[in-house]
């Protein structure tokens, strides 16, 4: 039972052994029928041929079961007795039944191995040398055998290649189906291993994807919280400094008027400007870097005339130029009609430039150069100089200076301050713009500071300055055509509201306060106002909230939010609420006034239809 369970046969073998036992069964029957008609049923013949038929039977019935171990063996062990017998009934050596026995070899061969056949060879040659011996005693009835060692020599020979060749193809075959079946097990036993690496690196990717996924929440969170803190920090920093810049120009044009400022006090309001312009600038300067490295900050794209661009930058510093008795330069050549571009963003570019420029020289002069480097049908790049002659600075530092929080030395913060974002912000904005920027500069022979900045053309020649630009006779201009205009702000800031009503009473306009929300949808709808400031942040009802309700009862009258909310997305919102333009505090006088100036003027007048 043991070997039995053991024994194992390949398809081939399976297909050879069912055949041969139904060969042997129908050969069997059908033989003794044959036999039967000149034969007595019970004769040796007749009743050799039913055995072979019923050992085949036997055989195909174990083959059925799947006990191919036996079947086999009984097969082939009928088998060969058959032949045998057959073989001395009709004619022994020179009978033509010796051909069974070649088939035999090759069928123990497939069915039993090499083995079993090389059993069966030995076997066989013992039969013929008894069949020899016999025809040598004349036990031979049958037939004369003349020349006998010579057939049993050429029979031997016959069953021995036979036997060997038999042995040699099985012996083949199986190793092409053992290197069949390794080949088969290597390939199985790889795509096992393919299939654990790939599982692993699933789990690996999925493990991955995760951290990812919470490393990007962290991130978006840590993003949204700064944001939130710097939007919060600077809306609580701009409302007070707006109350202080307003105060301080309110003390000085009221004592200015009345002839009762003396210089002591003048130069201490002069200095309370420049620190409340400073903490300004730093705000915005960090404000600025954050949208910037957040990938938030927009361009916009304006109209340019960069001539009159450079003229504005240089009136807004002439006045620190000329105290230290600097000489302010410039030259712009030739450039094509219709560019445009960010016009707030290169202006920011230029005088973080010329500031620094005026800070570190102490003689001589500031240049600034704007030039075309190359152009296309759609674009031109422009590049920006700013010459001075001051001390200039090495190698080894130019490299590091636009880098965020560098300046030159510790001894140049603490003489003249500043935050050493300036010129990364600069760089950054070109870099925003398609273009770059770097230094050229010698120690002790000046320096060169240059961006360069890829305009689009447009098909329209350049336009007037925006109106909304400050203008220094804005004042003056409201006094003159808008006097008595009716004025609505809504502020609940008590000294932010006292700084804008005095700035705008100052220009001849008439003004009412709302300190909330609803009383400004209030007197938005029941009174008859060209112009409303609105304020974001206020008790009962939000700006946003109350321009909405004012926009939904008809109302068209120009709304300004008028905010210490300085990013762009509160910008948006207001917009997408339904007001017309965006004021953030702290202003300038000139700033608001161009304000009121472009929205009281007649092309953004409508009727209000609030009545």
């Amino acid at each position: 039972m043991h070997s039995t369970q053991k024994f194992s046969i390949d398809p081939t073998g399976q297909i050879i052994l069912r055949l041969g036992s139904v060969i042997l069964c129908v050969a069997g029957f059908a033989l003794a029928a044959a036999l039967a008609r000149d034969n007595p049923f019970l004769s040796f013949k007749v009743l050799l041929h039913i055995v072979l038929g019923l050992c085949g039977f036997l055989s195909l019935w174990w083959v059925q079961r799947k006990k191919f171990q036996r079947a086999a063996i009984f097969l082939l062990a009928c088998y060969w007795a058959g032949s045998a017998a057959v073989t001395v009934i009709n004619g022994g050596l020179r009978g033509p039944n010796l051909i069974n026995f070649p088939v035999l070899l090759v069928l123990t061969s497939w069915l039993l191995g090499s083995v079993s056949t090389l059993i069966m060879v030995t076997l066989t040659e013992i039969f013929m040398s008894v069949l020899l011996f016999a025809d040598a005693q004349g036990l031979s009835t049958v037939a004369n055998y003349d020349n006998k060692a010579a057939h049993f020599i050429f029979l031997s020979a016959i069953l021995f290649a036979t036997a060997l060749i038999t042995v040699l193809a099985h012996l083949g075959y199986l190793r092409k189906v053992t290197e069949a079946q390794q080949t088969a097990a290597a390939l199985a036993e790889r795509e096992r291993e393919l299939e654990q690496h790939l599982d692993q690196l699933e789990a690996q990717v999925l493990a991955r994807t995760l951290e990812l996924s919470r490393a990007k929440e962290l991130a978006e969170s840590a993003s949204q919280a700064k944001g939130s803190f710097l939007a919060n920090i600077s809306h609580e920093i701009r409302t007070p400094l707006y109350a202080i810049t307003g105060m301080a120009y309110l003390v000085r044009t009221e004592l200015g008027r009345k002839g009762m400022l003396p210089v002591e006090q003048s130069e201490q309001l002069n200095k309370l400007d420049a620190a409340s312009t400073h903490l300004l600038e730093l705000i915005n300067t960090v404000l600025d870097l954050s949208k910037i490295e957040s990938g938030k900050l927009e361009l916009g794209l304006d109209e340019l005339n960069l001539e009159l661009l450079v003229d504005q930058v240089i009136h807004m510093v002439q006045v620190r130029a000329a105290s230290k008795g600097l000489a302010m330069e410039h030259r712009v050549d030739a450039l094509p009609f219709g560019l445009c571009g960010d016009i707030t963003r290169l202006r920011q570019a230029l005088l973080n430039y010329v500031g620094n420029a005026i800070k570190f020289t102490e003689a001589g002069s500031v240049r600034i150069e704007v030039r075309l480097l190359s152009q296309d049908d759609t674009t031109a790049l422009i590049r920006f100089s700013v010459i001075d002659t001051g001390p200039g600075i090495t190698a080894e530092l130019a490299s590091r200076l636009f880098q965020n929080f560098v300046q030159a030395n510790h001894d140049t913060t603490r003489k003249f301050g500043g935050t050493g974002l300036g010129l990364a912000i600069t760089r950054k904005l070109a870099e925003l713009m398609d273009g770059q920027a770097d230094v050229i500069s010698t120690p002790d022979q000046g320096s060169e500071f240059w961006f360069t900045a890829r305009l689009q053309k447009s098909a329209q020649l350049p336009s007037l300055p925006a109106a909304d630009a400050p203008l220094p006779d804005s004042r003056d201009i409201l006094r003159s055509r808008f006097a008595g205009a009716r004025v609505l702000l809504a502020e609940d800031d008590e000294f932010s509201a006292e700084v804008s009503r005095y700035l705008l009473e100052d220009a001849g306009l008439t003004v009412d306060l709302a300190e909330d929300g609803e009383k400004a949808v209030q007197l938005a709808i029941q009174g008859r106002y060209a112009l409303v400031f609105m304020d974001m942040h206020m008790p009962k009802l939000d700006g946003i909230e109350a321009t909405q309700q004012i926009r939904a009862s008809g109302a068209t009258l120009p709304i300004l939010a008028m905010t210490a909310n300085a990013f762009k997305a509160d910008m948006d919102l207001c917009m997408a609420a339904g007001m017309n333009d965006f004021v953030s505090k702290p202003t300038t006088p000139d700033l608001l006034y161009a304000k009121v100036l472009k929205w009281l003027s007649p092309a953004n007048q409508s009727p209000n239809r609030s009545e």
